[in-house]
């Protein structure tokens, strides 16, 4: 779980960083999920493609949350 509780916004080399650790997981067979994403970032999370890359539902506004999806 990657959490964002102190990320306020994703500039293009964030965006970019994200890609290419989401790209990792994906190659090494590893679920990346996102937490405590919120405002600024969440939406800019959608403007560079990574919602729909890391999925929507692998991205939660709160850690418990993707607990909760984890141990289900």
């Amino acid at each position: 779980i990657l959490r964002l509780r102190h990320v306020s916004f994703i500039d293009a080399s964030g965006a970019r960083s994200l890609k290419d650790f989401a790209k990792e997981c994906q190659k090494r067979s590893t679920t990346l999920f996102v937490s405590d994403v919120h405002g600024q970032a969440k939406k800019d999370l959608e403007t560079f493609g990574l919602v729909h890359m890391i999925g929507p539902d692998r991205i939660f506004s709160h850690i418990d949350s993707a607990l909760k999806v984890i141990y289900k």
